[in-house]
C-alpha cells in the first residue's frame, strides 16, 4: 500500500508484487530470463510502457551471489 503526493489527494493505492527466490543465478529458468531481457530491451529502445504484455505484477528476483 502507498500514497502519492499528487493530484489524487493522497488516496490509498496498492499493487501486488511477485517475488521469486533462486539459490543461484544458473537456476533461473530461461523463460524468466527471456521475459526480463524483453523488458530491458523494450525500455532501452524507448518503450517505457509495454504494449505487448501486462507489466503487472512487478517481478522481484532474489538470488544468492555466485
Amino acid at each position: 500500500y502507498y500514497k502519492l503526493n499528487d493530484g489524487s489527494n493522497q488516496a490509498l493505492q496498492n499493487i501486488s508484487v511477485q517475488i521469486q527466490y533462486f539459490s543461484s543465478k544458473s537456476s533461473i529458468s530461461s523463460g524468466v530470463l527471456g521475459g526480463i531481457l524483453n523488458s530491458v530491451n523494450s525500455l532501452l529502445s524507448g518503450n517505457v510502457i509495454s504494449t505487448s504484455a501486462n507489466p503487472r505484477p512487478p517481478l522481484i528476483i532474489i538470488t544468492r551471489r555466485e
